[in-house]
Formats: C-alpha cells, sequence, structure tokens
C-alpha cells in the first residue's frame, strides 16, 4: 500500500530533501498555499476568512456541493457536501475550523504564514 504525500514528505523532509522538490509534490505544494492565508480568528471579520473559503471552494468545485453560510458578517463557514449512494446508511459529519489564535512574530524564526518546511 503507497503511503499518503503527507507521510512521503515529512519522510522526506527528516532525510532533508529540500523544500523546492518537496513543494514539486501536488497535494502538498496545495496545503502550503492554504496555510499562507492568514486567517488570524483575532482580526474577527476584517480577516481573511472570505480568501480562505474562496480557496477551498476552488479546490471542492466539482467534488462536492457547496455553500456558504455567514452567521457572522465577514467570516464565512463553508459547507462541503458529499451525498452517498445509499440513503439507508447514516451520515457522517466532518468538522473542522480554518482559524488559528494570534501569533507573536517576534517569537518565530520566520514567518508562520509562510509555510516553509525546517
Amino acid at each position: 500500500r503507497k503511503n499518503p504525500p503527507y507521510l512521503y514528505a515529512i519522510t522526506m523532509a527528516d532525510q532533508g530533501v529540500s523544500d523546492e522538490k518537496l513543494g514539486a509534490i501536488p497535494e502538498i505544494e496545495r496545503f502550503r498555499e492554504f496555510l499562507r492565508i492568514p486567517t488570524v480568528s483575532a482580526n474577527g471579520p476584517k480577516g481573511s476568512y472570505a480568501k480562505a473559503v474562496d480557496y477551498l471552494s476552488n479546490m471542492l468545485k466539482g467534488i462536492c456541493e457547496l455553500k456558504t453560510v455567514e452567521c457572522v458578517k465577514g467570516k464565512p463557514i463553508l459547507v462541503a457536501t458529499v451525498k452517498g449512494t445509499n440513503p439507508k446508511l447514516p451520515s457522517v459529519v466532518l468538522n473542522c475550523h480554518y482559524d488559528v489564535v494570534p501569533c507573536v512574530k517576534d517569537q518565530w524564526n520566520c514567518d508562520p504564514f509562510e509555510a516553509i518546511l525546517k
């Protein structure tokens, strides 16, 4: 069985493979692109939530049904639905968030939203 791309990338990074070569793995590069969106919770509605939802929506187009809900103006929530083929089976809900706690940039060796591997 083949390992998922992220495990491959972690192994490669541990072996000192360059960031440039890791960036050539499409799944890793897409994830890094998403990590570069600064969805800091303390920024509230002025933050990059809409940009994150746009990014995810573009990735999921054609794969599932998409709906954006905005309970708080400026803080959209993306609901992605994959319909099953057997209505007798129970539903599965996966829930995650894409905002992060504020970071103190002077305590970092690099920009925390640069998404580099070290």
